[in-house]
């Protein structure tokens, strides 16, 4: 399903754990970048999400966050307990990516709504 994204101009998918380390990880293209670099960037991103629901009691939850840099837009996700983080040409419309990100992550879920339903069902 995450790579429906690559239809919309996404180039690179990460999904960032609680802990800052890149479960997943979809690419359309290779990037010039350490290993050690790659994993200091998805930590920011943890990080930064952590920072910012410091002030979720006055602000409310954070949606998403767009970085738009002089090549690129990162976007950022909440994705159930992990975090999706997109990176895209500039011209790319983000809101169009986040759309569907937030449909993806309703799918799963019910997907795993259902499964629970399931699996408690099948223990009476």
């Amino acid at each position: 399903m995450l790579r429906s994204l690559f239809d919309l101009g996404v180039d690179r998918i990460i999904m960032i754990n609680e802990y800052g380390k890149a479960e997943e990880v979809l690419s359309r293209s290779t990037i010039n970048m350490s290993n050690q670099r790659q994993e200091i960037l998805h930590m920011s991103f943890r990080l930064h999400h952590s920072l910012l629901q410091d002030f979720d009691e006055e602000y409310g939850k954070v949606n998403y966050f767009v970085i738009e840099r002089e090549n690129v837009k990162i976007l950022s996700v909440p994705f159930h307990s992990c975090k999706l983080f997109s990176i895209m040409k500039k011209g790319i419309d983000h809101m169009q990516v986040i759309k569907k990100i937030q449909q993806i992550a309703n799918l799963k879920h019910e997907y795993l709504s259902r499964d629970a339903l399931e699996m408690v069902a099948s223990v009476k």
